[in-house]
């Protein structure tokens, strides 16, 4: 069970690493092919601590999440329902502790990207700032992630020891009302096909 369950999760997870690099990737080429007294001098740290503090924390926590949904359920589409879920509140977040309510540091921990953390330091970094700082790992951005990343490991942990290989039998809400497979769709009349 650890080795299969470990497998699928670690395969999702590398899928979604590969396609988050294609952004980093895109960002470094662009930089290089760019006019430097326009672009400014190349910081590979600024690149590096972006995929490292944002990138790969978020792919691990949506993969993680969406990855229990869909074992427990057995349903990809449940994984979907995750996503949009994430979503969801991360717009919360933003939208109604945030804005609506001014819970700012409630809303900086419960954003699932990061994000509400990252805006406070565009808000609060000087333009001179923002041409020379990386994001660092500290204050409501390592809260965020610690938090995060907890969560993640908890759902994969619950999702180790809730995982069976056996096949539920029993009807579920979404088969009420379902024929069974053997009974004909009409009865047991004759269909004739000319």
């Amino acid at each position: 069970r650890f080795t299969y369950l470990t497998g699928r999760c670690l395969a999702a997870f590398s899928l979604h690493v590969a396609s988050l690099s294609a952004v980093p990737i895109a960002l470094v080429l662009v930089s290089l092919l760019t006019n430097r007294a326009l672009a400014g001098p190349f910081r590979p740290a600024a690149y590096v601590s972006a995929y490292v503090f944002l990138l790969l924390p978020n792919a691990f926590v949506a993969t993680a999440l969406l990855f229990a949904m869909a074992a427990l359920s057995r349903r990809a589409i449940v994984s979907y329902v995750g996503a949009l879920l994430l979503a969801g509140l991360t717009m919360f977040s933003y939208g109604v502790l945030a804005l609506a309510l001014q819970q700012w540091e409630l809303a900086k921990l419960l954003d699932p990207s990061g994000g509400i953390a990252i805006a406070e330091l565009g808000r609060l970094w000087t333009p001179t700032e923002k041409a020379v700082r990386v994001i660092e790992l500290q204050g409501s951005l390592l809260a965020n992630r610690v938090l995060w990343i907890g969560i993640a490991l908890g759902v994969l942990t619950l999702t180790y020891f809730r995982f069976r290989f056996s096949h539920r039998t029993g009807t579920s809400w979404f088969s009420v009302g379902r024929r069974p497979a053997d009974e004909p769709p009409i009865g047991n009349a004759p269909v004739s096909v000319p």
